[in-house]
C-alpha cells in the first residue's frame, strides 16, 4: 500500500543488518589482529555509546531541522559503510589511550552515522503512516531489525572463519553503499505532498 514506506523498512532492516555484521565480529577481530582484549573491546563500544547517546539526545534535532531528515539518510548510509570498512584498517594505540587511537576515532564516527541514520528513518517511516497504521508499520519495522540482529552474526562469523577477518566489514560496507541508491528513492517526497504535510 505504501511503497515508500515498504522501502524505507527495507534500508532499516539493510542498515541494522550490516551494523550487527561488524558488531558480532569485531570483538574476534580485535583479538585476532591487535591482540585486544574483552577491556579493550568495552571501551571501544563504550565510546561508540557515548556518542550515539550525544547525537540522539539532542544533535540529531538540530541536524534534521537544518538538512533533513531526507539528507541525513542519502549521507549517513553511506558514510557509516565507509567508517564500517575503515575500521577494519584502523590501528589502535601503540602506547596511550585506546580510546583516542584511530580505531577509537573510527567507532566514533561509526556511532555518529548510525545515529543520525538511524531516528531519521523512523521519523520517515512514521511520517508517511497514516494513524491507523502506526502500530502493525511501526511493529513491521522492529520486527525486521529484530530478524537483522538475529540472523546477521551467523553470517558475519560464517564470512570471518571461512573467507577473510575483514570480509564482515567489507560486506557491511558495500550493503551500506549499494543502500544509497535505494534511499535515494525512498527519501523522496511523495507526489502530492507539501511542507506542511
Amino acid at each position: 500500500k505504501h511503497p515508500a514506506v515498504g522501502t524505507c523498512i527495507l534500508l532499516t532492516f539493510i542498515m541494522t543488518f550490516a551494523f550487527s555484521m561488524m558488531e558480532a565480529s569485531f570483538a574476534l577481530f580485535g583479538e585476532s589482529q591487535h591482540h585486544l582484549d574483552a577491556k579493550d573491546i568495552g571501551r571501544l563500544m563504550g565510546v561508540m555509546g557515548v556518542v550515539m547517546i550525544l547525537v540522539q539526545g539532542g544533535l540529531i534535532g538540530r541536524l534534521s531541522k537544518r538538512f533533513g531528515e531526507a539528507t541525513l539518510v542519502r549521507i549517513g548510509l553511506p558514510c557509516l559503510g565507509l567508517s564500517i570498512a575503515a575500521l577494519g584498517l584502523a590501528a589502535p594505540a601503540e602506547n596511550g589511550s585506546l580510546v583516542f587511537s584511530q580505531m577509537g576515532a573510527v567507532c566514533a564516527i561509526i556511532a555518529f552515522f548510525h545515529g543520525i541514520t538511524q531516528p531519521s528513518l523512523f521519523s520517515i517511516i512514521s511520517r508517511r503512516t497514516n494513524a491507523d497504521d502506526q502500530g502493525l508499520v511501526m511493529g513491521t519495522n522492529q520486527s525486521l531489525s529484530a530478524l537483522a540482529r538475529a540472523t546477521a552474526p551467523a553470517l558475519a562469523l560464517l564470512a570471518f572463519g571461512q573467507i577473510s577477518v575483514f570480509s564482515p566489514f567489507v560486506g557491511a560496507a558495500i550493503l551500506l553503499v549499494l543502500a544509497t541508491a535505494l534511499a535515494g528513492i525512498a527519501t523522496r517526497e511523495p507526489k502530492g505532498s507539501t511542507s506542511a504535510a
